[in-house]
């Protein structure tokens, strides 16, 4: 899970990065939560691959990840 806010410029090559690294036996799914950003985080990270959460608003981190 990786919370996001306004990262539409980062958020790509991290999900990226993160499916491409090999787990042997094990499925992998990255879950972005887009924490109420105003830019086109979700979009580019569901681009990239990643399941999207969107939040209406900016919570900060800890909301995020308890969603």
């Amino acid at each position: 899970m990786l919370p996001a806010f306004n990262e539409a410029d980062r958020v790509a090559a991290v999900v990226r990065g993160a499916l491409g690294t090999p787990l042997p036996g094990a499925a992998l799914e990255v879950v972005v939560i887009d924490d109420g950003s105003s830019d086109a985080t979700a979009e580019r990270a569901a681009l990239a691959g990643a399941r999207v959460i969107r939040l209406a608003e900016n919570r900060g981190v800890g909301a995020a990840l308890a969603r």
